[in-house]
Formats: C-alpha cells, structure tokens, sequence
C-alpha cells in the first residue's frame, strides 16, 4: 500500500508445515498501518509452547499499533530532534552525541509506551478471561515492532525488539543494520518474550535503536520462520552479501512489489524449518 510519494509497505505471513500438519493455527502475527507520514508495524511470534501464545501475539499487535497511531500524530518535538541530529552529524558538531541521545530518548519514550501498551494488554487480558485460568506466560509472544518516516534529511527507521526474528534497515549493495540482536534464551533454540521485565526504562532504552538514512532500500521485519532458514548465523544475519542474495530472489519472483507474490515466496522449502513465516517490508519508492 503507498504510505507516501516514497514509502510502500508489503507484508504476508504463512502457516509453518508443522502447524498445517496438525491443522492448528499460526501462532505469528502482524500489523501495519501508517499515521501522519509515519509506518508503524509490528510482528509478533507467538511461542509454540505457550496455550494461549496466538492470542497473545494478537494482542501486542493490535495493542503497540493503535498506541504508536496516537503517540505519532504530533512529532513535532522528534522532528525538531531529528533535524539537529542531522545538522550536527554533517556539521561534525561537538553536540553530536547530545543530540543523538535526544533523538534516542524520544523514540525511547514512544517505542517504550507502545511496548508495555502490548504487556498491559495481556495483562487485561486475563483479569477479562478469568475464566481460562491462564497465566501471563500462556500468552507468551516475541514482538519486533518499529516506525518509519521520511524526512527531508533521510528516512528515520526505529524499533524495540525483545524475541528472535530480525530487524533490518537494508541498503542493497551497501550496508545492513540490525536493530535489535537476537535474544536467545539459556539453550539453543530458547528466545526471550514481552514481558514485564523487558519493558522497564532501563530495558526499554537498551532495546530501542534508531538509524537515519540517506538511501534506504527497505526495513524488513520477519519472524524466526523467515529468518532462520535465510541467516542460519548472528554473521550471516549481518552480511551485506547474504542480504543482496535475500534481496534479489525477492526482486526475481516480484515479491517486493506484489503480496501473493511474496506469500507464495514464503513457502519456500527448507530442511526441518518448519515454523510459521512473516515478513514485512517497509520500502523506499527509489528502489522500486
């Protein structure tokens, strides 16, 4: 869907194997939705294990957007920030780090309400549905969630990020940058999930990492599903070579440009990944 002259947003999810074998349901959600030059999305990876993991997975979506679509319709104050940060950069200005700090805290402050916006949604949840006698870890989700915009001085790209799956801000040919490492639990195969203890202040700043772009190709969000059979590695997650390969099997079947394209794309085959697949791409019309 065209957000602006120059952003478009393309997203699909797709059942895993393991789920269709069992006709269960998809545990991965996603939402996307843009407000005031904005494009806010999400992507949530309810925990297998977990009874009520799709639900919760639901509720942070539905929760951390509708909270990002109020906190964004004024972002005078960021957009103040964003032109300093912008003006000291290109300026090699000693208030440099200030400003990114001031830049960094504001994103801090709407990413991080719209996080536990999403935990307190859960929450409600159960005080509502008392009766399945659940608990908080029932609902367990991932949630990857960022904001887009343009700016006359580049594109901002920002996002908090608690469970595995990536974050990326493309930039084909040149760079890739993660915000958000992957959060492995004690064991292999282990990931973190929203929880209280991921959306304290000093959590929350941690997890919140913003970049501005000059020539942004695309921020891509996926579930585990996406990039675990993709980036088998941290290193391969980061490599720009790995990234322009992704990318060009995307162009070469028009997944970039068409959603059933891009469904159809997800249902690649690989051995034993047989988790549910999303992606969302956040792309710049330079590139189209």
């Amino acid at each position: 869907s065209r957000v602006n002259e120059n952003i478009w947003v393309i997203a699909a999810s797709r059942r895993g194997g393991s789920h269709a074998h069992v006709g269960s349901f998809r545990d991965d959600d996603y939402q996307h939705l843009r407000v005031n030059g904005w494009v806010i999305t999400v992507v949530a990876d309810g925990a297998g294990s977990a009874k009520y993991s799709r639900r919760g997975a639901q509720l942070i979506c539905e929760a951390a957007v509708q909270n990002l679509l109020h906190t964004l319709v004024d972002d005078s104050a960021l957009t103040e920030a964003v032109n300093s940060f912008q003006q000291a950069q290109s300026e090699k200005s000693s208030s440099l780090d200030a400003a990114q700090q001031n830049v960094q805290s504001i994103l801090a402050s709407k990413l991080g309400s719209a996080a536990r916006s999403a935990e307190q949604a859960i929450l409600q949840e159960l005080t509502e549905q008392s009766s399945l006698q659940a608990e908080y870890k029932d609902f367990s989700s991932t949630a990857l969630i960022a904001i887009c915009k343009q700016f006359s001085v580049g594109t901002l790209c920002a996002a908090f990020a608690v469970g595995d799956g990536a974050i990326a801000v493309y930039q084909q040919g040149h760079a890739v940058t993660l915000l958000g490492s992957a959060d492995s639990g004690e064991f292999a195969g282990q990931t973190r999930f929203l929880d209280a203890q991921s959306v304290t202040d000093t959590a929350i700043a941690a997890r919140t990492q913003f970049m501005l772009v000059e020539d942004l190709t695309a921020l891509v969000l996926m579930s585990d599903g996406v990039s675990d059979p993709w980036f088998e590695t941290d290193g391969q997650l980061a490599s720009i070579t790995k990234w322009d390969g992704f990318w060009s099997e995307l162009v070469a079947v028009n997944a970039i440009s068409m959603k059933e394209k891009l469904l159809a794309w997800l249902d690649f085959w690989s051995s034993g990944n047989h988790d549910d697949r999303t992606i969302v791409l956040v792309r710049s019309q330079r590139h189209l």
